[in-house]
């Protein structure tokens, strides 16, 4: 029988997160909540209190709850950036980006009233990313700028950026190339950046700076055995995302030339580290589908039809290097394992592996459409939810339509091997817009799914495209959601043209620039 937890004089806030902490991982919300409020009424501006009471709100679908106690509890600590970020997170699982602005804004007056002198920079700093997702869907660069520029003008960051002293790149020989990452492997970006580093072919030219996100990669024991493989082709430095100081030093002592970061605004992405300009130039890639909006990152790695436009990023424009063939490759080993058992159903299978942060209100409008214009058709969607209220929202969409029967939430897979098995149940992908999907198209075309995609005007929403004209599937490739519509339904009833798509498509991924 659960035993009430009472407060007794001197116990401390940690001990109260821990008791919370255990009854969360035992799935125990309500003893979880009580504790917390309890918690709550002794330590009332204990930011981390509040965090994990609103957690257990929105397990128990009461997000409308949750974004009210996180609110007043930035009333209570308005300089306490973990807040901010959480709120930030709701407002984004719930796709109310008009809230996310109003959030962005009120973090930007509580930074300008004090908050850039409370040392919680990196907390600031993965708030900032949240923020610049906002960005991808706005195309507001310069806003992004502006604010990190006042982000990392505090005087901690100045100081560490004179670890060193700048270089000059020589012009009279090959520059030292440098990758900096926490996700080696565990990550869809390792399926991108891993065939390149194996693969390179002068050790005293490149270095990996690398640290391991514990929420991003999975495989801690994967990550050293690829650091042993790449150990012969790669110069290899460990530094700490938590350490900008040392790490800026360790990139310097190298002498790289070009610097090269592979997540963005993402977790564990090296932005403080960024911040100091430990190398003449600095680029990014792989890892964020877009210029990042950041001073310290001198050019984004494209190519140029993903990237074909580029006044929209206005003072970005000129920071955009566009690669002549698509602008990565792309090897998945587990691939070689995993065999599709594919055969044609009664039923046409559309399907979609995509994140759920990928599903716009105008991506499943469109899903909708596909199904009433094809009324023996079932859609198999994949993805991880954090929260119940998200699963709710998809479910009320499909609801309203009449089709929630005739939709799927698969289940998540206990490995990479079976995920990619789960594929052999799609007929047809229908990717997301407008931000598309990279690994998951990529896992469709090898298993021999064929995949629909809408062509956008920014890499964001053109490197679904750019992956299909990279294997030679142009045809796939739309224009409007009422083509992405009629594409999808030609394809799902010309059975002869869907057997031919699943027998072939592995072979023509394989043979096209993506593998080479």
């Amino acid at each position: 029988m659960f035993q009430p937890f009472l407060l007794k004089p001197g116990t401390s806030s940690s001990e109260v997160l821990k008791v919370i902490r255990v009854l969360t991982n035992e799935k125990k919300w309500g003893k979880a909540e009580i504790v917390a409020r309890q918690g709550l009424r002794a330590f009332p501006k204990n930011h981390e209190l509040f965090i994990e009471f609103t957690k257990i709100l929105a397990e128990t679908n009461r997000h409308t709850d949750a974004i009210t106690a996180l609110q007043g509890g930035i009333n209570s600590s308005p300089l306490e950036p973990n807040l901010y970020l959480e709120l930030q997170n709701h407002y984004f699982r719930m796709r109310d980006f008009k809230s996310m602005e109003v959030n962005h804004k009120n973090f930007l007056n509580a930074w300008s009233r004090g908050l850039r002198n409370v040392h919680r920079r990196r907390k600031a700093m993965v708030f900032y990313g949240l923020s610049a997702v906002l960005s991808l869907y706005r195309s507001d660069y310069s806003a992004i700028d502006r604010w990190s520029a006042q982000l990392l003008a505090a005087k901690p960051i100045e100081a560490a950026s004179k670890t060193a002293p700048r270089r000059t790149i020589s012009t009279s020989q090959r520059p030292h190339v440098g990758f900096i990452s926490t996700q080696i492997t565990g990550h869809a970006v390792s399926r991108f950046i891993g065939p390149l580093l194996l693969n390179l072919t002068d050790r005293n030219k490149y270095t990996l700076f690398y640290d391991i996100d514990e929420g991003t990669d999975k495989g801690l024991s994967k990550t050293e055995q690829f650091l042993h493989k790449a150990h012969s082709k790669i110069n290899i430095v460990k530094i700490s995302s938590d350490n900008a100081k040392e790490s800026c030093s360790a990139i310097q002592k190298e002498e790289i030339d070009i610097l090269i970061e592979l997540a963005g605004h993402f977790s564990g992405a090296p932005t403080n580290i960024l911040a100091m300009k430990p190398a003449p130039i600095q680029a990014s890639w792989i890892g964020y589908p877009s210029h990042p909006g950041l001073s310290c990152i001198d050019y984004f790695l494209t190519d140029s039809f993903c990237q074909p436009e580029t006044d929209y990023l206005g003072d970005f424009r000129h920071k955009i290097y566009q690669f002549g063939r698509f602008f990565s490759i792309y090897e998945d080993e587990t691939f070689d394992d995993v065999k599709s058992d594919w055969q044609p159903a009664e039923m046409v299978r559309f399907g979609s592996f995509n994140n759920i942060s990928k599903l716009s209100h105008a991506t499943l409008e469109t899903w909708a459409q596909v199904l009433k214009n094809l009324p023996q058709s079932t859609l198999n969607l994949k993805f991880v939810a954090s929260y119940p209220y998200e699963l709710d929202q998809i479910k009320r969409f499909f609801h309203s339509h009449g089709l929630l029967e005739r939709v799927a939430i698969m289940d998540t897979s206990p490995n990479h091997s079976k995920h990619l098995e789960q594929y052999s149940h799609i007929d047809i992908a229908l990717d997301t817009f407008p931000y598309c999907g990279t690994t998951t198209t990529c896992e469709a075309l090898n298993m021999g799914v064929p995949v629909v995609t809408l062509l956008g005007g920014d890499h964001l929403s053109r490197v679904g495209a750019g992956i299909l004209r990279s294997v030679g599937c142009e045809e796939l490739i739309a224009t409007s959601e009422q083509d992405y519509v009629q594409k999808a339904v030609t394809l799902a009833i010309d059975s002869k043209r869907l057997k031919h798509y699943h027998k072939s498509l592995k072979d023509m991924f394989l043979s096209s620039p993506l593998s080479d």
